[in-house]
C-alpha cells in the first residue's frame, strides 16, 4: 500500500477493523434511504432490518 491509497483515516481505520462503516442518509426521502441501504447493506442485514422495522416493538 502506498501513501494516498486510502482516501481518509476513517476509511483507514474501517479498513484495518478499527471502526464500523459508517452512512449518511438523506432524511426525508424514503426512495433515496431505500437505494442508499440496498447499495451498501448486504441482504441478510435488509431482511433483519426489515423485520426489526416491521415489528411492534418500540
Amino acid at each position: 500500500m502506498e501513501s494516498g491509497d486510502i482516501p481518509s483515516l476513517h476509511a483507514a481505520m474501517v479498513e484495518a477493523g478499527l471502526r464500523g462503516k459508517t452512512l449518511t442518509l438523506p432524511v426525508g426521502d424514503s426512495e433515496k434511504i431505500a437505494r442508499s441501504l440496498r447499495r451498501n447493506l448486504t441482504e441478510d442485514t435488509l431482511h433483519a432490518l426489515i423485520a426489526l422495522l416491521s415489528s411492534d416493538q418500540r
